[in-house]
């Protein structure tokens, strides 16, 4: 019965430990990563009319805990931007793309400007918070037979 109940916690504690196992996925964090999104064009900085930038962080970044810029060009009308292209990614294929063009939308810019070249910067500002198991444990079964 010892050796049972050694075994079981040997193998417990290895599936909840092992990075890249199928269940260390299945944590998850009890309060976001700490980000911040900036917009600015050469010293000028704006403002986005949002309440949280924070959730226009694209997740597979946040999950890989990494950071980037997009640059992107606008049209001016009326101090919004509109019909914004993509200039250049320095991280590509983690969702910077998509999250700058719909800040976008949301960005306050100056009136006497037609066209403005804009530098969105996406950042991880502070540690990744501790973590918790997203769903209670199954229960472990006794072993059938002897005991």
């Amino acid at each position: 019965m010892k050796r049972r109940l050694a075994f079981i916690s040997l193998v417990l504690t290895a599936v909840v430990i092992a990075p890249g196992s199928a269940w260390s996925s299945c944590f998850e964090s009890a309060h976001p990563i700490p980000v911040r999104i900036d917009a600015h064009a050469g010293s000028a900085a704006f403002a986005f009319d949002v309440d949280d930038v924070s959730a226009f962080y694209p997740r597979r970044a946040r999950r890989m805990e990494t950071g980037g810029s997009i640059r992107l060009r606008c049209e001016v009308t009326a101090g919004r931007a509109g019909n914004c292209n993509l200039v250049s990614v320095s991280e590509p294929d983690v969702g910077f793309e998509g999250s700058a063009l719909a800040l976008s939308k949301r960005l306050s810019l100056p009136h006497d400007q037609r066209e403005i070249e804009v530098v969105v910067t996406f950042a991880i500002v502070g540690p990744r918070p501790a973590l918790i198991p997203c769903r209670a444990a199954r229960p472990i079964s006794a072993p059938s037979g002897r005991e």
